[in-house]
């Protein structure tokens, strides 16, 4: 609430009467005169929904509310999302028949793609594959055009 200000008897009757019309926590909220005229310039300035929402008349509104939050955060289930983006993009398949070199790795090769699969909690190395590929292209094809 906004510090105690100066006001003139005419506004203090305003503000009595806009009171006598708000909801029964108001006129709980209201109990010195400085509180009611502060909150009566409030609801003239910016509109009478801007009291009701930042008083909850009831701890119902409040369950309602906790109910509102606990739907959205759902949506950030990220499990979930990491299923639908996985499922998205087809995994590449390697020909074990094919002895191209471009699919047989060095030691060295096979020691940094575990370390990345454990690193970045990825279920496969070739989710590992796949992501360094991705990151590669993206930094090299600037120099590229």
């Amino acid at each position: 609430m906004a510090p105690p200000q100066a006001y003139t008897r005419e506004t203090l009757a305003e503000a009595f009467k806009w009171l006598s019309q708000q909801p029964s926590a108001m006129k709980e909220i209201c109990s010195t005169p400085d509180e009611l005229v502060g909150h009566y310039l409030h609801a003239k300035r910016n509109g009478n929904d801007s009291i009701d929402s930042n008083h909850p008349v009831s701890s119902e509104n409040f369950r309602n509310d906790l109910k509102t939050i606990a739907d959205s955060l759902n949506q950030f289930d990220f499990d979930t999302q990491e299923q639908e983006l996985t499922a998205r993009i087809p995994a590449p398949t390697l020909n074990k028949n094919n002895n191209s070199s471009f699919f047989s790795l060095d030691p060295l090769s096979k020691s940094m793609l575990e370390e990345i699969t454990a690193n970045f909690n990825l279920s496969s190395d070739q989710e590992a594959l796949r992501m360094l590929i991705s990151i590669g292209y993206k930094k090299l094809k600037p120099i590229l055009d």
